[in-house]
């Protein structure tokens, strides 16, 4: 391994001794190291050097149509071996026992108690081949990226003349739509000038047939009211007119009516009329000419001087029918007067009554409450309570467990108490007859399970409570926090307060 000579700059590693080695030996002619600065001066000097040299390596491979294999000889990693002379070895008489620095001084120096490793080392050796092949592996894999960059580049140039192949034809395309948009809208505009023209003239006709329209119009109401006063005035001359008269002459004067109320509608809606329909009513009109029972205003003056004769008649038997009247009315006003006197006297009635109708609900209610009182107080206390219902349950159980009968609805606590006690006297007379001894030993041992039993019971309830406590402060931990609200301090709470204290 001393032939050779390694020319590449690498990376010096860390090896376990920090020393720093070259071809010949160490650099520092076996001389210590005696702080980390120099070992960390080192170790970025060496760094600098292979960035440098990626650097360098990354800026030749860009360069087109080189081949990578092709390298200069200073970026080699093996060069031509330096040959060294055979060192001859002189046959050592091993008489006595002898140190290896006896045998080989070069191989084994000692330099403050601790060995030098030599530059021929395997481990150095094993170190230098790691440095080289991850630097091969490096420029290899930027050398992949490089030309992994230059087939995307590649790629998007073609991408790229296809876009601007497509620009090109859209541009053309959008300028011919807007060139043959341009000519349909000056022709449209040109259409346009044309029927303004032709508007503008139809409209100046339309407004002189308007006008004459409206003149017309006019004439028309004109003659339209002319023609209802005087169907009114006919009206009014048919109302006079004898009953008689009326009744032969009905049918032609509804006629009449209807076709003068058919010409006003025609006249005032928009729809067109036509002339038929206007010749049909001159025609109408000329069969129906009216037939008046009034021919000359004379006769209307003989008729109205005739009412007033009549008028006076009317009046005179009315005065004479007001005395009659007076008399009637002043009877009506005493009978009045009676009839609010009994009114007086049975609405008295009817207050009294109402009086004593309230006097008697007032009784009424203050019993109900008694009653009330008296059934949710003692009858309660004494049948429905708590107390009393517990008493009947116990004593009903008891009833069935001692004496074995099956539960009555019938049942009453005095009839149950009274079985009980019966049962109780005589078994207390039983009791008499046997050893006082047995029986205390045999009643204190069921005393003592009964209360083994209370006292299981408490220390359940007890814990159930614990439990119930436990649980509700870890679902209480999971959930998020509450926003804090001000209580409001009562009088009650302060001396809670004061009490704690």
């Amino acid at each position: 391994m001393n032939s050779l000579a390694f020319t590449l700059q690498l990376p010096v590693s860390e090896s376990r001794y920090p020393y720093t080695y070259s071809n010949s030996g160490p650099k520092n002619n076996g001389e210590r190291l005696t702080s980390r600065t120099s070992v960390n001066k080192s170790k970025q000097i060496t760094k600098e050097s292979t960035v440098r040299n990626i650097k360098k390596d990354s800026n030749d491979s860009t360069v087109p149509n080189k081949n990578p294999f092709k390298l200069p000889q200073h970026k080699l990693v093996f060069s031509k071996p330096i040959k060294k002379k055979k060192e001859t070895f002189t046959n050592y008489k091993l008489d006595e026992p002898k140190t290896i620095c006896d045998v080989d001084e070069k191989f084994y120096k000692i330099i403050e108690g601790r060995p030098l490793r030599q530059f021929s080392d395997i481990k150095v050796y094993m170190t230098n081949i790691r440095d080289i092949t991850l630097f091969k592996a490096n420029a290899a894999y930027l050398r992949d990226e490089i030309l992994q960059m230059v087939n995307s580049k590649s790629e998007e140039m073609e991408e790229y003349e296809n876009i601007l192949k497509l620009y090109t034809s859209v541009r053309s395309s959008f300028i011919s739509f807007i060139r043959n948009g341009y000519r349909k809208a000056k022709r449209s505009e040109q259409l346009c000038k044309k029927l303004e023209i032709r508007i503008c003239d139809v409209t100046e006709e339309l407004n002189e047939y308007c006008f004459i329209y409206n003149k017309l119009r006019c004439e028309v109401d004109d003659l339209d009211a002319i023609f209802d006063f005087l169907s009114k005035y006919g009206e009014f001359l048919y109302d006079i007119s004898p009953n008689v008269w009326k009744k032969s002459r009905r049918i032609m004067f509804l006629k009449a009516s209807g076709l003068l109320r058919a010409l006003s509608s025609d006249v005032y809606t928009p729809s067109k009329p036509s002339i038929n329909k206007y010749d049909g009513f001159i025609t109408a009109f000329k069969t129906n000419e009216p037939q008046l029972y009034f021919k000359k205003p004379a006769q209307l003056y003989y008729i109205f001087d005739e009412l007033s004769k009549q008028c006076l008649n009317y009046m005179q038997k009315e005065v004479f029918i007001t005395s009659l009247k007076n008399n009637v009315l002043r009877r009506k006003d005493y009978l009045k007067k009676v009839i609010e006197w009994e009114a007086d006297g049975l609405k008295y009635a009817v207050d009294y009554y109402e009086k004593q109708i309230r006097f008697y609900e007032l009784k009424e209610a203050t019993y109900k409450a008694k009653f009330y009182s008296v059934l949710n107080n003692d009858f309660y206390n004494v049948f429905a309570s708590y107390e009393a219902t517990k008493m009947f349950t116990c004593l009903q159980y008891a009833h069935t467990q001692i004496i074995g009968s099956q539960e009555d609805p019938k049942d009453n606590i005095k009839m149950l108490a009274r079985n009980l006690e019966r049962q109780f006297i005589e078994i207390m007379s039983q009791f008499d007859d046997l050893n006082q001894k047995v029986v205390k030993i045999a009643t204190k041992e069921l005393f003592e399970e009964d209360r083994k039993m209370m006292k299981q019971a408490l220390f359940a309830q007890r814990t159930l409570k614990e439990c119930n406590i436990l649980t509700k402060s870890l679902y209480s931990s999971f959930e998020p926090p509450r926003p804090r609200r001000r209580q409001q301090i009562t009088k009650k709470t302060v001396s809670m307060h004061k009490f704690l204290i």
